[in-house]
């Protein structure tokens, strides 16, 4: 059950989130004050597409919500992150 606390918590890490700028609007700031028309457009293109797909993201997590839920699919998954979480740290400590 999800809680009022964590609601408001969530809430609050989202906003904050939200009103921070990122490398998108640091691009779309520098773009339009140097006057290149096409470039901000460019960057208002990635923008939408980086929207967009996160959108399609999270469209397709939930549509499969129920089968992501099960144990055996979270067994999977934490097997996969952890695996590629040790290669990363073996390939840093053997790497150059």
């Amino acid at each position: 059950m999800i809680t009022l606390e964590a609601i408001g918590t969530f809430a609050l890490i989202v906003g904050l989130l939200t009103l921070t700028p990122g490398l998108d609007t640091a691009l779309i700031l520098r773009t339009t004050a140097l006057g290149h028309r096409r470039r901000v457009l460019l960057a208002g293109v990635h923008i939408l597409l980086a929207v967009i797909w996160a959108c399609a993201l999270i469209a397709f997590a939930h549509v499969l919500r129920d089968r992501l839920r099960r144990p055996s699919a979270r067994r999977y998954l934490d097997r996969i992150t952890g695996t590629v979480i040790a290669a990363f740290g073996i390939r840093l400590a053997l790497g150059q």
